[in-house]
């Protein structure tokens, strides 16, 4: 789905999509920041496997891609290598280990953080 012609789509709908199903957390809760939200969705994903899957397997991934775009757009590199830092195990599981490999490499010499 993420891959050719139609990507950008692809990414909108995503991101529709994940507004969408934040849409009722965000309105009856008072959130500050993004650790708020993050804390809220852990304690939503210990009440039900479906709410589990969809936090894990949509929200955060998307969330992920729009603060790694956010990233790259901007000249804030601490936020793009704890970014980098959080893709870690995606990149492991979609058996792309040379990605993570460069950005060992780059820790190496104190590039990035980890």
């Amino acid at each position: 789905m993420l891959e050719g012609k139609k990507y950008p789509q692809n990414v909108r709908a995503l991101r529709l999509l994940t507004e969408q199903l934040l849409h009722p957390i965000i309105e009856n809760n008072e959130l500050n920041n993004m650790a708020d939200l993050e804390n809220l969705l852990a304690d939503l994903s210990t009440k039900s496997r479906t709410t589990k899957a969809w936090t894990e397997l949509v929200i955060k991934p998307v969330l992920l891609s729009m603060q790694f775009t956010r990233a790259t757009h901007e000249p804030d590199y601490a936020l793009l290598f704890t970014t980098m830092n959080k893709m870690l195990p995606y990149f492991f599981a979609a058996h792309k280990q040379l990605c993570s490999l460069w950005y060992f490499l780059l820790s190496l010499f104190d590039l990035a953080p980890i």
